[in-house]
C-alpha cells in the first residue's frame, strides 16, 4: 500500500507553520503540560501501540489521563470506493499545545455492570493511529442512534471506503466499522502477520479495543451486549470488532468520563455546510497535508472533483482552505471557488 499523506518538504516531521497547519509537532512536549503530562508516564505499551504512527499522532500521560494529539487522517486509502457520498472532504485536526484541546483517555477503566450507549453522532473511541471511530450507524429519522439499524448503516448504504471510513458532517475523517487498512498496515509495517492481533485503539471509556481475534490470535469467544469481554487472559475487560453488524461497540461498559461528550471532542468542529447525499463512485484521493488536496469521481459518466489548499488565515484562531469545485453534484456545499474556515483545535464551529 502506498503512502499517501504527503507533507512538503519532509517526509518525517509535521511543523506545519508555513502551510498555516500550525500548531502540530508530533511527540513534542506541550510546553503547558510541561510539569503534568509526559510521554515516558504513558508506559511502554502504550507508547509501542501507537509508534508507527508518530508522524500523526503522539501521546503523553499524566496519573489519570493519556491524551491524544492527532492530525485524524490515516495514512491510507481514504474516500476510495465511496458510493454514496456526503459530499464531506477529509480535512486534518491541528491540535495545539494545550491538553484541554486533546483527546483524553482514562488510564485506569472502571467497568460498571450498568451500560451507556453510544450516539452515532460523535467519536465512541479513538484508534492507534488518532482516528476516531464511530459506532455502526448513523443519524437518521427515527432512529436514535443508539440502535443498530440497517437503513442506517453507513456500510450498507455505501458511504464507507475501502478502509470502513469516511469524512463526516464536520469534513472529518473516521471510521464506523473494522478499519481494514489499519490492520493492513500494522501488518505490512511489522512485517508480522500476528499484527492484526494487535490493540487497535481505546474506547473513550479507557478499555483497549482488538479486531477480529484475541491478542493471541485465539479466536473471540462469547461478547457481551457491548462486544466486550474478560476471559482472564491478562487483559483484562476490553471490547472487540466483528464482522456481523453492529461491527463495533453501541455501547460503553466503563465510566465514561464528561470529558468524553461528543460536544468536548475535537471532532465537534465544522466548516462547510453539510452537503446532500450523491450516488456518485470516488475513484482517487490525493491527500497533501500541506499542499493541494484533490478528491476525484464519476457522476452520471461525467468526471468531477473537489480540489482544496491550505490558505491564510487573519484570524489566529481559524484554520482556512481555499475549496475548487468540477462539476458538483446535485446538493454540493459549494461551488466554484470557495474559502473555508474553521477553529483550530477542532472545537467549536
Amino acid at each position: 500500500m502506498k503512502p499517501l499523506i504527503k507533507i512538503a518538504g519532509s517526509a518525517v516531521a509535521l511543523t506545519l507553520v508555513a502551510a498555516g497547519i500550525a500548531g502540530f509537532t508530533p511527540n513534542s512536549q506541550p510546553a503547558t503540560a510541561a510539569t503534568i503530562a509526559t510521554a515516558a508516564k504513558c508506559g511502554t505499551a502504550r507508547l509501542n501501540a501507537v509508534k508507527l504512527f508518530k508522524s500523526t499522532t503522539s501521546i503523553m500521560c499524566d496519573s489519570k489521563w493519556m491524551y491524544v494529539s492527532s492530525l485524524e487522517v490515516p495514512n491510507d486509502e481514504m474516500m476510495v470506493g465511496i458510493t454514496g457520498w456526503n459530499q464531506q472532504v477529509p480535512l486534518p485536526f491541528v491540535m495545539s499545545d494545550v491538553l484541554s484541546t486533546m483527546w483524553k483517555i482514562p488510564l485506569k477503566p472502571l467497568y460498571t455492570k450498568t451500560t451507556t450507549a453510544t450516539t452515532g453522532v460523535g467519536a465512541t473511541a479513538l484508534m492507534v493511529n488518532g482516528v476516531p471511530l464511530f459506532n455502526a450507524t448513523k443519524p437518521a429519522q427515527g432512529n436514535n442512534q443508539s440502535v443498530y439499524q440497517p437503513s442506517a448503516d453507513p456500510l450498507l448504504t455505501g458511504e464507507l471506503d475501502h478502509c470502513d471510513g469516511h469524512s463526516g458532517r464536520g469534513d472529518d475523517y473516521h471510521y464506523h466499522a473494522y478499519p481494514t487498512c489499519l490492520v493492513k498496515q500494522l501488518v505490512t509495517q511489522t512485517k508480522s502477520a500476528n499484527a492484526k492481533n494487535n490493540q487497535l485503539g481505546w474506547s473513550l471509556d479507557g478499555f483497549p479495543i482488538y479486531g477480529l481475534t484475541e491478542k493471541t490470535g485465539a479466536p473471540v469467544s462469547k461478547l457481551d451486549s457491548c462486544k466486550g469481554h474478560d476471559i482472564k487472559n491478562g487483559i483484562g475487560y476490553h471490547y472487540h470488532f466483528t464482522t456481523q453488524a453492529p461491527y463495533s461497540p453501541m455501547c460503553f461498559h466503563g465510566v465514561l468520563p464528561t470529558e468524553n461528550n461528543p460536544e468536548h471532542q475535537p471532532a465537534a468542529a465544522t466548516g462547510r455546510p453539510a452537503g446532500g447525499p450523491a450516488k456518485v463512485l470516488i475513484t482517487a484521493m490525493d491527500f497533501n497535508l500541506t499542499g493541494k488536496s484533490t478528491l476525484t469521481y464519476t457522476y452520471n459518466n461525467v468526471v468531477g472533483s473537489v480540489t482544496y489548499t491550505p490558505a491564510p488565515s487573519t484570524d489566529a484562531n481559524k484554520q482556512c482552505w481555499q475549496f475548487e469545485y468540477l462539476n458538483p453534484p446535485p446538493g454540493s456545499p459549494g461551488s466554484g471557488s470557495q474559502l473555508v474556515c474553521r477553529n483550530k483545535n477542532g472545537k467549536g464551529s
